[in-house]
């Protein structure tokens, strides 16, 4: 696992387009992708940080922590490749920025995700997330899920 480097958004949006559209056929590939043409302003700026799992060269596996203005982080763009699934690269991940995002002292972490994402959503529930009352932004997610956290979580694991 690794910091993307602003040359990984290519093959990030390479991975996006392989995952996206079984879980939802009106994905055209053409959007939702801005934030990967500036990882630095986008991520790095205000504490937050994209993460990628290397194999054999290529990128498996991505997640971002985005910084939001209320004391939020939000987790974005976690994939990864069918071919790697059931390997815990997931929960590796969420672990991992909910970590950074204690650190960087973030009161909470949010994400928005689809229901047809249910293996997903099954990690989120277990990993502590909540189903909270709140209208995604994106409109191809229909569940918005939060974590409350602290300073020191996820330090010691």
């Amino acid at each position: 696992m690794r910091r993307a480097k602003t040359t990984d958004g290519p093959e990030i949006r390479q991975l996006i387009r392989k995952i996206l559209p079984a879980f939802d056929p009106a994905y055209s590939g053409d959007g939702g992708e801005k934030d990967l043409d500036n990882l630095q302003e986008t991520y790095y700026k205000k504490n937050g940080t994209f993460l990628v799992i290397v194999f054999q060269g290529n990128i498996i596996a991505t997640l971002g922590l985005r910084p939001m203005d209320d004391g939020c982080a939000k987790l974005r763009k976690m994939y990864v490749d069918p071919a790697h699934r059931g390997n815990g690269l997931g929960e590796l991940l969420v672990n991992k920025a909910v970590a950074i995002a204690g650190e960087s002292c973030f009161a909470k972490v949010r994400l928005e995700t689809m229901t047809a994402m249910a293996s997903a959503v099954k990690l989120y529930h277990r990993l502590g997330f909540e189903n909270i009352p709140a209208i995604a932004v994106s409109a191809r997610c229909d569940l918005v899920m939060e974590k409350k956290i602290h300073p020191a979580d996820g330090l010691f694991k």
